[in-house]
């Protein structure tokens, strides 16, 4: 079914609205999904564009944030109708911004979907709360508040002064806060671990749920960029931290902006095994989840994840250890 059939396409005075969301939650495969289901030629992404965003979190390639951030929506119905220009009437327009689901730091954005697009159709992908809310954190402090920076507070120091990495692992909070604006049936709940172990039968219903031919999906192998590798830009701060302060010394830095990439490459191999290397290395890399400090999160999810479990109608057993 295309959006021209019986379900029409979402407009406003300011032109077309996606008929649906990706809502989050982050670090839970949101970038996997996105990129997967716009391979669909029934299903436009939107057209990217290079702003950068949100002090929250944000993602060029495919998180507009227009329902969560005040700067963007008051740029106003236009500017976020605009990313959807290019969509062909018969296609299907769709989103994903992990920060619609940043209760209680973004409080407004439930509403503000209900009130433009009353009739959209809300995915929500839910991980381990504390694999996702450790994950968060690294992205966190690494990506958007502490940039290019080493990383010097633990999960636990973190979160005392930023409590979103929690709070966005309280699901049911989440999905409770949508439930007040939109019926049951706008709401799907992925598995981050359903995506991964059953990818063709999990986007076969999430391609139902948005009333697309599934024959349309394409499953080959993803790109870094779909999956969204943290380790890959880790490595690359890394590298920059070990040769950037080599590079500012004029005539190394002029040699070394001549050499051929084979060389460079060499060269850091060599500089990555020094003690300066390692300590530079050592200094992005975040310190580790404890067995105690896991513990203590696996017991203040159980309440919550009882509450999913029961709104979902199945087990859980994966998110208890």
């Amino acid at each position: 079914m295309t959006p021209t059939d019986g379900a029409q396409a979402s407009h406003s005075a300011s032109g077309r609205l996606p008929e649906a969301l990706i809502i989050g939650a982050a670090k839970s495969a949101t970038t996997s999904l996105f990129f997967r289901l716009i391979r669909h030629p029934g299903i436009f992404g939107g057209a990217g564009e290079g702003e950068e965003g949100a002090s929250v979190t944000r993602s060029k390639d495919k998180e507009v944030c227009f329902f969560s951030d005040d700067h963007n929506y008051e740029k106003g119905l236009k500017w976020y109708s605009d990313h959807f220009t290019k969509a062909q009437p018969d296609q299907l327009c769709i989103e994903a911004s992990t920060n619609y689901t940043r209760w209680p730091q973004l409080p407004a954005t439930p509403e503000r979907i209900a009130r433009h697009i009353p009739n959209a159709r809300l995915i929500y992908l839910v991980r381990h709360p504390v694999d996702r809310a450790y994950s968060h954190y690294v992205h966190r402090y690494t990506r958007e508040l502490h940039p290019g920076r080493p990383i010097l507070a633990s999960f636990e120091e973190h979160i005392l002064v930023d409590p979103m990495c929690i709070d966005s692992s309280l699901y049911m909070r989440q999905i409770e806060r949508y439930l007040e604006h939109f019926p049951r049936s706008a709401l799907h709940v992925v598995l981050t671990s359903d995506l991964k172990r059953q990818p063709e039968d999990t986007l076969t219903g999430v391609c139902k749920f948005l009333d697309i031919d599934p024959a349309g999906l394409n499953l080959g192998e993803q790109s870094a960029r779909e999956s969204n590798e943290s380790s890959a830009l880790r490595a690359s701060k890394t590298r920059g931290a070990i040769t950037g302060p080599l590079s500012r010394i004029p005539v190394v830095g002029s040699l070394a902006r001549r050499m051929p990439q084979s060389w460079k490459d060499r060269a850091y191999a060599i500089l990555a095994k020094t003690r300066y290397g390692r300590k530079a290395a050592q200094s992005f890399t975040p310190p580790p989840l404890t067995p105690q400090v896991r513990a203590k999160y696996l017991k203040f999810f159980e309440g919550p994840n009882a509450e999913l479990a029961k709104f979902l109608g199945r087990d859980l057993p994966e998110w208890s250890v």
